[in-house]
């Protein structure tokens, strides 16, 4: 347990790093005692899981290590992939969240929180106090706008990658924002945990892509080549909000962290996402 700001209570536990990976991931996350990677399946492993968290995990695990012929068997289709991961996000469309950690590389440790409403709203304050504050467009103002310290706010990708996933639109919309292919997929670990890979086959690179959990359906990665962004989503079952927003959010701009943010207080809104 740890308290951060205001008063405001998170429990936290040691967060895993982010090195080189066999599909091209890049970047090492701060304070990370060890590598998260991304590999494929050690046959061993996906045995051992079976007999020690259950059948399903380990078989999806186990397909992951086989040929990709074989993997595709334990595939989910797009659409199911896609209607379980809007559940898992729909907390978080219309809602606050207000998140610690810095928006820069070497920046100041800051405040941010998110209005994931149409339009955005983003508000930044630093503790040195600074502030910047950041209006994303819509049909009515075709022009983002923003005040203060523009050099506090978000990278720009990742103002527009994290509303896309928590709009109202869903992950289909989102998918066809970032030209993702969702007849195409393959399953890949992450952090050890068996992931459906939307918009890419095995030995494809350089394609945008959105990782949906096996088991729990939470989205954990985003990529999009095209502003050479990816988008970690981790820690989904941390804290008072366990299973509603993502504990913990890193971005990367060409392998550079950019943000490595914490949630500290989240606030579900009342939009719904639309089929």
């Amino acid at each position: 347990m740890r308290i951060i700001g205001e008063g405001v209570a998170v429990r936290s536990r040691p967060v895993q790093g982010l090195v080189s990976g066999s599909d091209g991931a890049r970047g090492c996350l701060t304070g990370a005692p060890r590598s998260t990677k991304v590999r494929p399946v050690n046959r061993r492993q996906a045995l051992n899981a079976l007999s020690l968290t259950g059948f399903a995990p380990a078989l999806a695990g186990l397909a992951a290590s086989l040929a990709p012929a074989a993997a595709r068997a334990a595939l989910l289709p797009a659409r199911t992939l896609i209607r379980e991961g809007d559940e898992r996000l729909l907390p978080g469309v219309g809602a606050t969240a207000t998140l610690e950690g810095p928006t820069a590389e070497g920046g100041p440790r800051t405040v941010t929180r998110w209005q994931l409403t149409v339009p955005t709203r983003i508000s930044v304050r630093a503790g040195d106090g600074r502030s910047a504050a950041w209006t994303g467009a819509d049909a009515r103002q075709p022009a983002e706008s923003s005040l203060g310290d523009a050099a506090l706010l978000p990278d720009a990708s990742m103002r527009l990658a994290l509303p896309a996933l928590f709009g109202p639109g869903g992950l289909r919309m989102a998918a066809a924002r970032w030209s993702l292919d969702l007849r195409r997929s393959r399953m890949a670990l992450l952090d050890d945990t068996p992931c459906h890979v939307l918009g890419a086959q095995h030995g494809e690179v350089g394609r945008p892509t959105i990782w949906i959990e096996h088991q729990g359906f939470c989205v954990r990665r985003v990529e999009v080549p095209a502003v050479a962004l990816q988008l970690d989503l981790s820690d989904w079952d941390i804290g008072d909000q366990a299973g509603r927003f993502p504990h913990r959010i890193v971005a990367r701009v060409r392998g550079r962290v950019v943000a490595d943010q914490w949630l500290l207080r989240f606030e579900p809104g009342p939009a719904k996402i639309t089929p």
